[in-house]
């Protein structure tokens, strides 16, 4: 076909039957998830437009033209490499317009992209238009998307930095692991349970809700059946042997169940580690906090947030205070799944991919600046002490202070 348009259906992995997830991964080579070493053990299976974008390519004909609606996280996800690669490196891309701010347009909650292709090798020094509507709109040179990196289409500017960052620094990804928080499966069993239920199985937990800078606002009670290391006890007090007895049909119904006591627990043991790093999953920029010392020993982050254990307390405070300047928040922002309401999904893909330069777990200022009560009012500072390890320009804190929503801080 001379031209192949179309809105394809956008269907989650984990919504298709297995044995069709194994077909698709069989027939579509860009189904296929690629591992990679800054998110080790997190990978997501594609939508299945996927699937259709390039089953569209393989019915246009030579020199033929593509033009479908698709998720935007296929230019970000990690699940969407292998069509990142397809499509920068075998076709000639014409426009790659984010549309994930365009409510207007559609009746629903939806976050798209539209691409158009040619199939075609691109010429040399080839412009994508990144906006539909307009000619003279921005636009970024084809050899710029990393083929199998996340394309940044928005804030084109910053591209070019953030490949050079990238390159200079490894991966956060590449020195720590990530984890998701403590999974009850039931909360109804786990965060709402009699008031006689024994008080030291009782924890205080963390919602992704109640992280803020360097801080921790509130905690819920969380019925923590586990010892110290979060394995589940064996042998229960009475009263909440019968809680857990009246919910023991749910309980073992749980996806992630699969064997041990009724009330076991899922990803307890990052949770539970002496130093960690801890940030929300979803929220309007990235936050961070550092949890250590006997004041957080008992508090459990649930699975809104990500947990990141680390090896000492000073290193956990130092990352903390890293990740909270402008220019991690930055970097953050233009890798995350955007989200309604102008927040941002922080998942372990987009922090996991942060440059992070290994001076920064040393860095003694950073560590007391963390500690400082008077941390939350000093950005600029945090910021000189962030900068330094980056090496950042005035000129290249000006572009990232701009995708970090607080450029006019930083206009002189």
């Amino acid at each position: 076909f001379d031209l192949v348009v179309g809105n394809p259906p956008w269907v989650r992995a984990e919504h298709l039957a297995p044995v069709v997830r194994e077909q698709l991964a069989e027939r579509y080579h860009w189904w296929r998830t690629e591992a990679g070493p800054a998110a080790k053990g997190y990978r997501h299976q594609p939508d299945l437009s996927v699937a259709f974008l390039e089953r569209a390519h393989e019915l246009a004909a030579p020199g033929g033209i593509v033009g479908l609606i698709v998720p935007a996280k296929i230019a970000t996800a990690g699940y969407g490499a292998a069509a990142r690669r397809g499509l920068a490196r075998d076709l000639t891309l014409h426009l790659l317009s984010d549309l994930t701010t365009n409510d207007a347009q559609f009746d629903a909650t939806v976050y798209p992209m539209m691409i158009v292709s040619g199939k075609a090798r691109p010429p040399r020094d080839h412009v994508v238009r990144l906006v539909a509507d307009s000619a003279q709109g921005p636009c970024i040179r084809q050899d710029r998307l990393e083929p199998g990196a996340p394309w940044i289409l928005r804030n084109v500017d910053v591209a070019p930095l953030a490949s050079e960052l990238s390159a200079r620094f490894p991966p956060l990804g590449q020195s720590h692991r990530m984890h998701l928080g403590v999974k009850t499966g039931a909360n109804d069993v786990f965060l709402d349970f009699p008031e006689d239920i024994e008080p030291h199985l009782i924890r205080p937990a963390i919602r992704g809700r109640d992280v803020s800078p360097f801080t921790v606002t509130k905690t819920i009670p969380l019925l923590w059946p586990c010892n110290d290391q979060g394995e589940p006890l064996e042998c229960l007090p009475q009263n909440a042997l019968n809680h857990f007895q009246k919910h023991r049909n749910v309980l073992l119904a749980r996806t992630d169940y699969k064997r041990g006591p009724a009330w076991t627990l899922f990803r307890t043991g990052p949770a539970m580690a002496p130093c960690r790093v801890v940030w929300p999953d979803l929220a309007l920029r990235l936050t961070a906090v550092a949890l250590t010392g006997p004041k957080h020993a008992h508090l459990i982050p649930l699975n809104t947030c990500y947990v990141m254990p680390v090896t000492s307390a000073a290193e956990a405070n130092a990352t903390a205070a890293f990740l909270n300047s402008t220019w991690a928040r930055a970097l953050a922002r233009l890798g995350a799944d955007v989200a309604s309401g102008g927040f941002a999904r922080f998942n372990v893909r987009a922090i996991a991919r942060l440059p992070f330069p290994p001076t920064v777990p040393l860095d003694r200022r950073l560590a007391d600046f963390a500690r400082d009560d008077s941390h939350p009012s000093d950005q600029e500072t945090l910021d000189e002490l962030a900068a330094a390890h980056f090496d950042l320009s005035a000129a290249e804190r000006r572009i990232l202070a701009s995708v970090a929503g607080v450029g006019a801080r930083y206009r002189g």
